[in-house]
């Protein structure tokens, strides 16, 4: 059981597209709608500018840290670490919110597998 709540845990965790707030906030434009139509950080990179795809990616790693924190501090068995991150990978490149259209998932995947 706790298993299934550390993946819904991560999932919801996941869904949350820092590529979208920081062009909605930043630039009032939808990042799917411009360069590669991609929601992540390499698009935002590319069309707005180093400085927001770098502020893109620390707050992808961030809601991963946030996530896998809260799960560690939920559950005491490590294993629910992994179904964590595997539910912010999910929610991050199939957020329901938007169709299941969502990033590649490579900074979550990547920091969720250093962080472990």
């Amino acid at each position: 059981m706790t298993r299934m709540w550390s993946t819904i845990i991560g999932y919801a965790f996941g869904c949350i597209l820092f590529a979208v707030i920081v062009c909605r906030l930043g630039f009032k434009q939808d990042p799917t709608k411009v360069g590669s139509g991609n929601p992540g950080t390499a698009n935002v990179g590319a069309v707005f500018g180093k400085k927001w795809g770098i502020i893109t990616c620390c707050g992808d790693l961030t809601k991963t840290a946030v996530c896998l924190l809260i799960v560690h501090l939920l559950f005491a068995q490590r294993i629910n670490l992994v179904y964590a991150g595997l539910g912010l990978v999910l929610g991050h490149c199939f957020p329901f919110w938007d169709h299941f259209k969502g990033g590649k998932g490579v900074t979550v995947a990547s920091a969720a597998c250093s962080y472990l």
